[in-house]
């Protein structure tokens, strides 16, 4: 196709919005460390609506769910604690939930995050406990903002080294 006279290249406002794979692929690997760095520091992506319900389960967890004898831990916490913390809810009694949470696939429009499969069960009681820890917090959605428009800076900047024209179909 012939380009009008004094047109050197046409660019598609299209392909100047494409991100592609590789942003999607950064940006799904820092929401995971976003989300994991909040939940150590307490911050947890939605609001919390409580604390800690249960004033003898903060008294567990502040002594590592030891029995009371000594002997043992109590049943079902047998497992390695990450955390004792109790002034605020941490999500990481023993840190295997926001570790399994990892980026599990791109492309040229989206990133997919995700917890393991066996953790199901865990993201269901915290739900119900007024948990939702399967969404992202406004300040990490402002993070991911500041990168796309980056992005776009940069794909902006790229074309725009020559004389251009855009064309701009709805």
């Amino acid at each position: 196709m012939a380009l009008p006279f004094g047109i050197k290249k046409i660019i598609d406002i299209n392909d100047l919005l494409k991100m592609g794979n590789d942003f999607f692929s950064v940006v799904g690997k820092k929401a995971v460390k976003w989300i994991q760095t909040d939940s150590r520091n307490g911050i947890l992506q939605e609001p919390l609506k409580d604390t800690y319900r249960s004033a003898e389960y903060m008294r567990r967890k502040a002594s590592r769910f030891n029995r009371k004898d000594g002997k043992g831990k109590i049943a079902g916490f047998s497992g390695q604690m990450s955390s004792t913390r109790t002034d605020y809810v941490d999500m990481r009694l023993t840190g295997k939930l926001m570790r399994g949470l990892r980026l599990i696939g791109t492309n040229p429009k989206y990133a997919l995050i995700a917890y393991r499969n066996e953790d199901a069960k865990k993201l269901e009681g915290n739900a119900v406990l007024g948990r939702n820890i399967v969404t992202v917090n406004e300040k990490n959605h402002m993070k991911f903002a500041r990168l796309a428009m980056r992005k776009l800076e940069k794909n902006i900047a790229q074309a725009a080294k020559d004389d251009l024209t855009i064309i701009l179909r709805m």
